[in-house]
C-alpha cells in the first residue's frame, strides 16, 4: 500500500491509500488526542465529531475522484505516445 494522501479536518484525518497490486483505494479514518503529554489516535468518534466526519469523507471521496481522473489521463496519454512511437519506428523502418 503507498499513500496518496492525508486530508484533516481538526482532529480528524484520513489517509487514502492505494494498493499497489490491484490499483483500488482505500481509507482509514482516525482522530487524534493529546493523553498526557503525547497525541493518541482513536477510531471512536463522539456526536461532535459526525458532521465533520461526513464533510471529510466527501473530501475523500472527491480526491479519490481526482486521482482516477488523472490516472485516466495518464494512461490516454501513455497509450497515444506509444502509438505514435511505433507509428514512428515502423516509418522509419520502410
Amino acid at each position: 500500500m503507498s499513500l496518496i494522501s492525508n486530508i484533516r479536518a481538526g482532529t480528524l484525518n484520513v489517509s487514502l491509500w492505494r494498493n499497489e497490486e490491484n490499483g483500488l483505494m482505500s481509507a482509514k479514518l482516525e482522530k487524534s488526542y493529546k493523553k498526557d503529554d503525547s497525541w493518541e489516535t482513536t477510531q471512536y468518534l463522539n456526536k461532535n465529531d459526525l458532521l465533520a466526519c461526513a464533510r471529510l469523507l466527501q473530501k475523500t471521496y472527491d480526491r479519490i475522484l481526482q486521482v482516477e481522473d488523472a490516472d485516466r489521463t495518464a494512461r490516454r496519454m501513455n497509450e497515444k505516445w506509444n502509438k505514435q512511437l511505433t507509428q514512428d519506428f515502423a516509418g522509419k523502418k520502410e
